[in-house]
């Protein structure tokens, strides 16, 4: 939870700029090509899902370290 409240904001941006990316693809680009969205909406998800998992242990590794000093 300490790891959310420290980067909300970081978060934040980032969720609103995929919005925003999305409102954009869907409205200004013709509906034929929807599916390209999607691929690229999961392959967002997962490479930020996997980016937060690394910054999430190494924080957590640091905090330790701290503890253990």
């Amino acid at each position: 939870m300490k790891y959310i409240q420290k980067y909300y904001r970081y978060l934040l941006v980032i969720i609103l700029m995929m919005i925003t990316y999305n409102l954009y693809f869907i409205y200004l680009i013709p509906q034929n090509n929807i599916q390209y969205l999607i691929y690229l909406d999961m392959i967002l998800i997962v490479c930020f899902t996997i980016f937060l998992m690394i910054d999430f242990i190494k924080e957590k590794h640091l905090q330790d370290k701290k503890k253990s000093i």
